[in-house]
């Protein structure tokens, strides 16, 4: 009988503790997470796709035609600044400029012997404007004798005292007259300025060399060299294929600088600067960038501007046209009011939990600068030192406790 009143008191102490420990569960004061509100850095990201450009492209071209002789390199080269690209058949290229090497060692042999006899000429060619010029002056005084004897003439054949053939004789003299004045006058500007003479000679010779440099460069044409140092792109042309003026052979792009071009919306643009930073981001890389260059214009269809972001790091590994994502910070305030966006509550407007010292949870309106990231900025309603609650499972008016330092949970 005692043993059964000894296990009855048991169990009947058992079942007491376990409705007390059931009612002091239901009972307990729920505990939840809180956060302090501290002054931080608040950022916004923009993520958008791009594509890498080399810092310059050139479509290098023919300026003469002809058989393609030797094509030095394929797409994927290196090449240097001057690196022979390509050689066309300049055969007769050369053939020209042998020829006016000629022409211009004649040029210059006539200019050597006529200025070997410039002093006889020039006193030879003296002498003959003296001679005529005497000639000349003799004629013009005959001439004037004879008009005189013409007018004398004239009035004795009009009072019928000479003949006619007497007048007509005076006539034809001075009509002969004339005629040799004429020949003279043709005979002296036929005497050569031997000045004159020596400075067309020159001239010719400057034009042989004119000819020969050109002709220079024209062959220098026949063999084209790299305009930039770079890699080259594409190649459009093979040995033996004949090619006409102005016809591309290959595209060379320089790629000591790269970057990547992204089309940003524009209502980003009045916090986007040159020189602002920007991070690079590729399956296997993530990178430095630089804002190098904005457009000047707004794509009207689309609403994006684009944006040029220089590559810093690792430009070996970018190869053109390249995807990858390129991360802006558009928006950046330094002393911030940041908490968790989970925390906010929106019921009638946005809140947070803070508790009260009654530790019953208590609703306080706020302004949020953007409420759709992680990490929200609080405008308005809070102040540094707060601490706030974690909504989840709890409402206004409940009462709880803050959940201990390195706790985590009932």
């Amino acid at each position: 009988m005692k043993k059964k009143l000894i296990i009855g008191g048991t169990v009947g102490i058992l079942v007491l503790v376990a409705a007390y420990t059931l009612w002091a569960n239901n009972n307990q004061i729920p505990t939840v997470e809180a956060f302090i509100v501290e002054e931080s850095m608040y950022q916004e990201v923009v993520s958008t796709i791009g594509y890498v450009a080399y810092e310059k492209e050139v479509v290098v071209s023919t300026q003469v035609g002809g058989i393609l002789l030797s094509v030095f390199h394929e797409a994927g080269d290196r090449v240097d600044e001057l690196t022979p690209l390509v050689s066309i058949d300049d055969n007769d290229a050369k053939n020209n400029y042998e020829d006016l090497q000629t022409s211009l060692k004649l040029a210059q042999a006539r200019l050597a012997d006529y200025q070997s006899g410039y002093g006889n000429n020039r006193n030879t060619i003296a002498l003959q404007r003296e001679v005529l010029n005497k000639e000349s002056a003799g004629i013009e005084i005959t001439k004037a004798q004879l008009q005189d004897q013409i007018s004398k003439t004239t009035v004795l054949v009009e009072e019928g005292v000479s003949p006619r053939i007497e007048l007509d004789n005076l006539l034809d003299q001075q009509a002969q007259l004339d005629q040799s004045i004429k020949t003279i006058t043709a005979r002296q500007e036929a005497l050569a300025d031997p000045g004159y003479t020596a400075r067309e000679l020159s001239a010719s010779v400057e034009a042989a060399k004119d000819s020969i440099k050109r002709a220079e460069e024209d062959l220098e044409k026949y063999n084209i060299k790299s305009p930039i140092s770079g890699v080259i792109l594409e190649r459009y042309v093979k040995e033996g294929e004949l090619v006409g003026p102005g016809q591309n052979i290959m595209k060379i792009a320089s790629d000591a600088r790269k970057f990547v071009v992204v089309a940003l919306d524009e209502s980003y643009l009045p916090n986007i600067n040159i020189g602002q930073e920007a991070t690079l981001v590729t399956d296997l890389y993530k990178v430095k960038g630089r804002i190098e260059e904005i457009a000047p214009a707004i794509n009207r269809e689309t609403g994006t501007v684009d944006i040029k972001v220089e590559i810093l790091e690792n430009l070996e590994v970018f190869l053109q046209n390249m995807t990858l994502r390129v991360d802006l910070t558009p928006i950046t305030f330094d002393k911030a009011l940041v908490v968790p966006g989970n925390y906010l509550v929106e019921n009638g407007g946005l809140k947070v939990y803070t508790l009260n010292e009654a530790n019953q949870v208590e609703a306080i309106q706020v302004e949020v600068y953007n409420r759709n990231l992680p990490m929200v900025y609080i405008t308005s309603g809070l102040k540094k030192g707060m601490t706030i609650l974690n909504p989840d499972g709890f409402e206004a008016g409940m009462t709880v406790s803050k959940k201990a330092e390195g706790v985590e949970g009932p």
